[in-house]
């Protein structure tokens, strides 16, 4: 019996459909969808009052789903990658508990708060991620989580339409309470993500209806305006990079070859154009990669150290310990490395950094063969690239975003022996 053919028909599929919408729904953008359209609808509700509530509500969702997973034994299964997942996860547990509890030091978060984030937003609900896809699951899955992106650029352009052509981090320091915008990072990736995906539907999916063809350039347009919104330069190099990728797998789908290359000519239009427009308006992005180096290297008192002290220091914090690691945070700086890989060894030792290496490597690897041989699933190897991208530069090691989309590549059956697994089940 083929994948799809099984998916489709086993008794469970609707109820796992349901799980699926709710997880990519809620999990990755549903909190800044809502607290967004909050913002650009006047209302003014401080996001901190709604914080607590959904993501309390959040984990009792993902508790459930993962109550009837193992009753139902319908989650994907890891194999030896439970390995160096569980290794890494006891190894950060353990440090959360000797830098909060046994031999407490100064953190930048409470130790309570690390606690919350990793097991409540990241841990637990990550593995609601791994339940096994189906075609209508995964359509479901793809249509909540797209619709919540599209929403986030839409509400984003909208609330923030008086501040484009400005400088978007001065003002969030200088001119705008600090509550009223989401931080430029989050607002930027919201633009990776919408303009990626555009670019891989219209390359793999390609379909001779003009107004979805439309509609997708426009998806594509608004998110690459918001990535010049947002002024992140790491965002702008993600989606130059994952473009390349993407393109580079399409060459061997069964499509018109002139394809791909007529809607990379057209992208790299709309790109040059937008840049040419960002500046004639005055963007503060193209001054940012202008002084790329010199501004990696700079200490400004608003922001914090330059990228390349903060590397340097974390080497000095591997080096001095290399077995175990030695804190959660950078002592000289109270802050996380912006690197999850060497967050990786100094957070946990070079036992928890090589599994979080595998870790990262197994899921990239996954991640090319999907985009190959099982297109439908190419939107979720994206999120997991996007992510990776952006924790080699910004995110720390905890972002939920991050664990989600690495379980849920693993929950796509690339191949006949991953399908005869899920059978057996």
């Amino acid at each position: 019996m083929s994948e799809d053919v099984f998916l489709a028909t086993s008794g469970s599929s609707k109820l796992r459909s349901l799980f699926l919408l709710g997880a990519f729904a809620g999990g990755f953008y549903g909190y800044h969808f809502i607290i967004i359209g909050i913002h650009a609808a006047g209302l003014g509700l401080d996001s901190r009052l709604f914080s607590m509530p959904y993501r309390v509500g959040f984990l009792a969702f993902s508790l459930i789903i993962i109550l009837h997973g193992i009753l139902t034994r319908s989650f994907s299964r890891l194999g030896r990658l439970w390995i160096p997942l569980l290794i890494f996860w006891l190894l950060y547990f353990i440090r959360i508990g000797i830098d909060g509890y046994i031999l407490p030091i100064p953190l930048r978060i409470e130790p309570i708060e690390y606690i919350q984030r990793a097991v409540g937003m990241t841990f637990i609900p990550m593995f609601i991620f791994l339940i096994g896809r189906s075609p209508k699951g995964d359509s479901l899955a793809f249509k909540a989580f797209w619709t919540f992106n599209i929403g986030c650029v839409v509400f984003a352009l909208f609330f923030y339409r008086n501040i484009i052509g400005g400088s978007y981090r001065s003002l969030m320091i200088h001119e705008i309470d600090r509550a009223t915008l989401l931080d430029p990072i989050t607002l930027s990736y919201y633009g990776v993500i919408a303009a990626l995906i555009s670019f891989h539907l219209l390359l793999m999916d390609y379909s001779p209806k003009k107004l979805r063809t439309l509609l997708l350039f426009v998806v594509l347009i608004g998110g690459l305006a918001i990535i010049f919104l947002g002024e992140t330069r790491s965002a702008l190099l993600c989606v130059l990079l994952m473009s390349m990728v993407i393109l580079f797998m399409s060459r061997q789908k069964p499509h018109d070859s002139s394809h791909p290359i007529v809607v990379l000519c057209i992208v790299t239009a709309i790109g040059v154009s937008s840049f040419m427009v960002m500046q004639w308006i005055g963007s503060e992005t193209i001054n940012r990669y202008e002084g790329m180096t010199q501004l990696l290297m700079a200490v400004d008192p608003n922001t914090g150290s330059g990228r390349l002290g903060i590397y340097q220091d974390t080497l000095d914090q591997i080096i001095k310990h290399p077995l175990f690691g030695s804190s959660l945070e950078i002592p000289t700086r109270m802050l996380y490395p912006h690197n999850h890989i060497l967050e990786a060894f100094m957070t946990t030792g070079i036992i928890g950094g090589l599994s979080f290496i595998f870790l990262c490597w197994a899921t990239l690897k996954r991640c090319f063969v999907i985009l190959q041989k099982k297109t439908r699933y190419g939107w979720i190897a994206i999120i997991f690239m996007v992510y990776f991208f952006v924790g080699l530069f910004s995110s720390p090691i905890i972002g939920s975003a991050f664990w989600y989309s690495m379980l849920a590549v693993y929950a796509v059956p690339i191949d006949e022996f991953a399908t005869r697994a899920f059978q057996n089940r």
